[in-house]
């Protein structure tokens, strides 16, 4: 990882950083949440005017820590697309890392920094991309206690590969809906979310261009409570 992008990272994520911690103080709701998750994912590869697909399914996990306004999300997946074992089109396996820093001023309005991490193998090469980014999201409640929809878009203009050439756009999206009612604890999303990536010609290949779609399945647990400060009774 070249140093420049780490003090790009952490010059982006700072300023996300600082206007939360006050907001996060205004408040006193704490909230955690943990979800397994599985996509089942399909790839689209275009380069020297040909088209590959790759489907797949990848499984990891979740975890969402909030502070009031503040939100901190974790997330990892990993798994397989399979192509059609030419040598253009291997087998490839997958390996995605995310971390993002929210802050939430109204109920359904998000935005804030996103980190990701993302690494596709196969017996040819390797490819490492980290991408630093931002992303805003739209929530609206759909009538039920607990029933949300969703919609969420993420651009990142501050990228480092390693094993391919530079890539020259990397962004993505995500709708959906998430049904977490207070009273059972328990969290379910189901989504489609969508990425795309291009990398710029160069000495390591032609220019590329690779899309990423999937249906994600999300089930987990949530919990929220008050500091004890809050609790306590005036005297």
């Amino acid at each position: 990882m070249s140093i420049r992008f780490v003090v790009r990272a952490a010059l982006v994520a700072g300023l996300p950083l600082l206007l939360a911690l006050p907001a996060g103080a205004q408040t006193r709701s704490l909230g955690l949440a943990g979800v397994g998750l599985a996509y089942r994912a399909e790839q689209r590869l275009r380069y020297l005017g040909s088209v590959h697909e790759q489907s797949g399914m990848w499984f990891g996990g979740e975890g969402l820590a909030s502070f009031g306004r503040v939100r901190l999300r974790v997330s990892g997946v990993t798994g397989h697309l399979s192509g059609d074992t030419s040598v253009t089109n291997p087998d490839r396996s997958v390996r995605v890392s995310e971390a993002s820093l929210s802050l939430q001023p109204f109920g359904w309005l998000e935005f804030g920094t996103d980190v990701v991490a993302r690494r596709v193998a196969s017996r040819a090469s390797t490819v490492v991309s980290r991408l630093l980014g931002g992303h805003v999201g739209v929530a609206v409640p759909l009538g039920v206690e607990g029933l949300t929809g969703a919609v969420r878009g993420v651009y990142c203009p501050a990228t480092d590969v390693t094993g391919d050439e530079a890539l020259s756009l990397a962004l993505g999206g995500e709708i959906g809906v998430l049904y977490a009612p207070s009273r059972s604890g328990i969290v379910l999303r189901l989504s489609y979310r969508f990425e795309r990536y291009d990398y710029a010609a160069g000495a390591l290949g032609p220019a590329r261009l690779e899309q990423v779609r999937a249906v994600v399945v999300a089930l987990g647990i949530h919990r929220e409570r008050e500091p004890a400060t809050s609790r306590a009774s005036p005297r």
